[in-house]
């Protein structure tokens, strides 16, 4: 199936030499052959200067200096002219169409796979066939232990996190609010959490312990560290970690001192002894 449309570069187009040294109506000629061009099969055009007089509107004009500036851009191939962007415009549609049309049918064989043998509600349907001179009755209650059966086994698997699963391996929310310094507005921060890709959470906790860790969060400063849901929603974990310093305590006489200041330096060293 051939393309309604090509794509069409306006940076590319007044930006070519041949293209400006053409005039209006050369230029018009250009645009309405390759338009021509598109809808062949092959994506060429005859090269024959009667036929491309005609094709191109420019009648007596083509032969008169028109034809020679409007050729330069076409190659010539066994009696066919083809402009080479334009077929390379063709081939990269042809190869897009056939890459979503693959990933059309893996997809749908996917939700076929996974949705076959099973009824509403999720619960897996297994029949039993039935053998000949099998009572009717004795078939029937096969069934329904089946199907009650599997029915008991998943709300089993739901209800126990800890029986191993294909969510195993997805970091909970919970862990997440565990290392996060500001504990306040959990739900908004629960429900920014659901919205993460479960390939990202465990890439997301490893650049969080490292802003805990060098203070780019203001955990000393719970006044301007932001809370959990919106530091998840405006992915704060592509941000680069700026460490800070520890703020400072107050000593004897409003002097102020940090961690690494010695004792000494502030008249302690008596109180030490």
């Amino acid at each position: 199936m051939k393309a309604p449309a090509f794509q069409f570069y306006p940076g590319d187009w007044l930006s070519s030499t041949k293209i400006t040294l053409m005039t209006p109506a050369e230029e018009g000629a250009y645009i309405r052959l390759l338009a021509v061009e598109w809808g062949e099969e092959d994506c060429g055009l005859p090269d024959n200067d009667q036929e491309l007089s005609v094709l191109s509107r420019l009648g007596k004009a083509w032969f008169e200096g028109s034809g020679s500036r409007i050729r330069c851009c076409f190659i010539s191939k066994n009696n066919r002219l083809f402009n080479e962007r334009l077929l390379s415009e063709r081939k990269k549609q042809e190869q897009w169409r056939k890459k979503s049309s693959e990933g059309g049918k893996k997809g749908a064989k996917s939700r076929w796979s996974k949705g076959k043998g099973m009824r509403k509600g999720g619960h897996e349907m297994v029949v039993t066939k039935r053998q000949p001179n099998d009572d009717s009755s004795s078939s029937s209650s096969s069934l329904k232990t089946s199907t009650k059966t599997n029915t008991t086994t998943k709300a089993k698997d739901l209800s126990n996190p800890d029986e191993t699963g294909p969510d195993d391996s997805v970091i909970s929310f919970e862990e997440f609010y565990a290392l996060y310094p500001k504990h306040e507005s959990r739900e908004a921060g629960r429900t920014a959490w659901k919205k993460i890709k479960d390939a990202d959470k465990p890439m997301i906790m490893e650049v969080l312990k490292k802003q805990v860790e060098a203070n780019h969060l203001n955990v000393y400063d719970k006044q301007h560290c932001p809370s959990p849901g919106p530091w998840l929603n405006n992915k704060r974990w592509t941000d680069a970690i700026i460490p800070k310093k520890r703020p400072e305590q107050q000593g004897p006489g409003n002097k102020i001192f940090s961690a690494t200041d010695s004792i000494t330096d502030f008249g302690l060293e008596q109180d030490a002894r």
